[in-house]
């Protein structure tokens, strides 16, 4: 059954809109949606269900005028349900709009065969979600106006830009937490990623496809960022190319930019990586627009109970700028960051009663790095220290430092808990789609 209300007239009113998500708190949220802009909704849960509903509504000389599908289904994800759609005459020529968090590397050849109008990354804003709709139904309703009646403004939305070809992305970063928010930072800026975990799949990966940048962790295992850049460009001395790469870098001393500039790389960032600033580099590279990065609200983390974690509202900074209201990605980056934690101090303690100078500075490098994505200072800190130690070769105290390092991440581990406990009970408030 459809459902709406009445609303100021605009150009959704009387659409005909079907949401298949198997998500409640999705559904809930685009009803709402939906409804207020005079819209009649009707949602599924299921690929099954979708195509039982638009045959059937279509047998009784009724249509859809347009389909949103979320990508990650149970059973039949998006993709999938989308070429049974235009599989079946009858609801071939209804528009598609497809939600995704999965970066454009899964994506690439979506629009290539007309199945999907229109692809929108999670979290979708109501804003953004309503000029991409009036984008798609405006170009199937007049197809052969739409491009004299395009506007060219300074907030293009997705679906204006996926037939436009993206910049294409090399990320190279061995430490989970890092990769998961680089990738998510990619995707949301628009481009086309692809992951390497280390020097080595970064030089397969770029004899196998054509780059526009590299984004290249400098301190990796196998291979490091300085002597792959190095190989990168003694090979480009032979194919004539010059390919940009950007180190990532949690130095920024003006000796760590030199070393950098040295092994051939263009420019470097400095971690934990902030969106703006990602976005500003490779637009300069790229030679493609800035993406526009709006400030996220961050109100309600500068309200903390006196007795919270002291390192609380570095954290809920650094979460509403990596996930904003994204309950999946916050539960993904907190469960990753926690795994690869407690793994790593378990083997920080036998490799410093063996004195293993080279473990003990690799895992105080990336307990440091993944800790300050996280915006956990203290503990970043502490994984600073057993790294400049080992790299200067003088172990003394670390008993007390490991003790210390220890107690932080159990108070951490029970704040970042108690912190995506909260975010369930706060879901029905949120107002962008998870």
């Amino acid at each position: 059954a459809f459902e709406t209300v009445n609303s100021q007239k605009n150009f959704l009113e009387g659409q005909k809109v079907l949401v298949i998500d198997d998500k409640e708190t999705n559904q809930k949220i685009l009803q709402h949606y939906l409804v207020s802009w005079g819209a009649y909704y009707n949602g599924v849960t299921s690929g099954e269900e979708a195509l039982a509903e638009m045959l059937s509504v279509s047998r009784a000389l009724e249509r859809y005028d347009l389909a949103i599908l979320d990508m990650q289904m149970p059973k039949m994800d998006g993709l999938t349900l989308a070429e049974k759609i235009k599989n079946e005459p009858e609801i071939a020529d209804i528009p598609l709009v497809l939600l995704t968090s999965i970066t454009q590397q899964y994506l690439s050849g979506v629009n290539e065969s007309n199945t999907i109008s229109a692809v929108l990354t999670k979290p979708v804003k109501q804003d953004q979600l309503f000029d991409c709709l009036k984008n798609v139904l405006s170009k199937n309703k007049h197809e052969t106006e739409s491009s004299a009646t395009v506007q060219g403004t300074s907030e293009q939305t997705q679906a204006e830009e996926i037939s436009k070809p993206k910049a294409h992305v090399l990320a190279v970063e061995d430490n989970n937490v890092n990769q998961k928010v680089i990738l998510r930072h990619l995707a949301q800026l628009g481009y086309q990623s692809d992951l390497a975990v280390d020097g080595e799949e970064a030089l397969t990966a770029l004899e196998k496809n054509d780059y526009d940048a590299v984004l290249m962790d400098c301190q990796m295992p196998v291979r490091d960022g300085y002597s792959t850049a190095s190989e990168i460009r003694r090979r480009e001395q032979q194919s004539g190319k010059h390919i940009p790469i950007i180190a990532m870098t949690a130095h920024a001393l003006p000796s760590d930019r030199e070393k950098c500039l040295a092994a051939g790389m263009d420019d470097y960032i400095s971690k934990p990586i902030r969106q703006r600033d990602l976005a500003q580099l490779l637009a300069r590279f790229t030679n493609q627009q800035t993406p526009q990065v709006f400030d996220n609200d961050t109100q309600s983390s500068k309200q903390s109970d006196e007795t919270e974690f002291k390192d609380s509202e570095s954290i809920k900074c650094a979460f509403d700028e990596l996930a904003e209201d994204d309950r999946d990605f916050a539960d993904e980056l907190i469960k990753a960051y926690i795994f690869d934690t407690t793994r790593r101090l378990g083997t920080l303690a036998p490799a410093l009663e063996r004195n293993n100078l080279e473990t003990i500075k690799n895992l105080g490098h990336l307990i440091k790095g993944s800790s300050a994505t996280l915006g956990a200072v203290t503990i970043a800190s502490l994984g600073g220290k057993f790294e400049s130690m080992a790299q200067s070769g003088s172990l003394q105290n670390t008993d007390v430092l490991l003790k210390n390092m220890n107690q932080e991440f159990l108070n951490l581990k029970t704040f970042l808990e108690n912190l995506l406990t909260r975010q369930d009970q706060d879901s029905a408030k949120s107002t962008r789609i998870i």
